[in-house]
């Protein structure tokens, strides 16, 4: 197994899997990450489990722990403490979305095929951004709170970092 960084054994969210990994980490050097792919076979109670076991075992992520489309399941897995990789199975940037912007996978793995070839895939990589409702106020706010901590900042002689540790700065930030 030289040069091996990784290795992701098929899972079902069965206790079977319980010895496949251990019996995988124990084939394999220690700096070699283990991963596990149950190719969307989980129901939620499965599921649950799975991310227990993989947590407690180091695992970088489990890909695919529920169907591509269960993304109230996806929602209550992000508790588990293991990190979620999707994204085979899902098709246009809207199935995408909620899994970016709510961050309930760590990794996203588009299909090419899946998701329309080259360009869209392209299109789902591009960051997600929020924009307020009040973008001026939201701006000017910003610039008000600046100019009274850099005039604070070059009186007092000290950096922001220190400034806001101290409670009469934390008052004003509450203010």
């Amino acid at each position: 197994m030289h040069g091996l960084s990784a290795v992701k054994p098929r899972v079902k969210g069965t206790h079977s899997d319980a010895a496949v990994i251990a019996a995988v980490r124990k084939a394999i050097p220690p700096h070699v990450q283990v991963m596990a792919d149950a190719n969307e076979k989980c129901d939620l109670t499965q599921a649950l489990w799975l991310m227990s076991l993989a947590r407690d075992h180091g695992l970088l992520f489990v890909e695919e722990p529920l169907p591509a489309y269960a993304l109230e399941g996806y929602r209550r897995l992000t508790s588990s403490g293991a990190a979620i990789a999707t994204g085979e199975h899902l098709q246009t940037r809207a199935d995408f979305l909620p899994f970016l912007s709510e961050r309930i996978a760590s990794v996203i793995q588009p299909d090419l095929a899946m998701a329309g070839g080259l360009t869209p895939v392209l299109e789902i990589a591009t960051p997600v951004c929020h924009t307020p409702a009040d973008v001026m106020g939201e701006l000017w706010s910003k610039l008000m709170v600046n100019c009274a901590y850099n005039a604070i900042s070059a009186l007092a002689q000290q950096p922001y970092g220190r400034m806001a540790a101290l409670p009469a700065i934390r008052e004003v930030q509450r203010a």
